[in-house]
């Protein structure tokens, strides 16, 4: 899933010990997660597994497009005839 964040946008969502995926496509965002002590800011091209549970905070650093993966996604799409080699 794709959002479009403009700059000091804020999503929030609860993380998974499953892994979800987060990638900057464009632009940059600062991500924080409960009970973990070090912030990440992503730059285009980046991304960061979260595999725990808690709240996690991304906020767009300017604006952004940020993706968005759980493992089932991840997975689905290695089975897909185009990442088959």
């Amino acid at each position: 899933m794709k959002y479009l964040m403009e700059k000091n946008d804020l999503i929030c969502f609860e993380g998974s010990p499953s892994k979800i995926s987060v990638t900057c496509e464009t632009g940059a965002l600062w991500v924080t997660q409960a009970n973990d002590r070090t912030d990440r800011v992503l730059m285009a091209g980046e991304s960061l597994d979260i595999q725990k549970k808690g709240k996690v905070a991304v906020l767009g650093c300017k604006d952004s497009m940020m993706s968005l993966k759980s493992q089932d996604e991840i997975f689905a799409q290695l089975r897909q005839p185009e990442f088959i080699h």
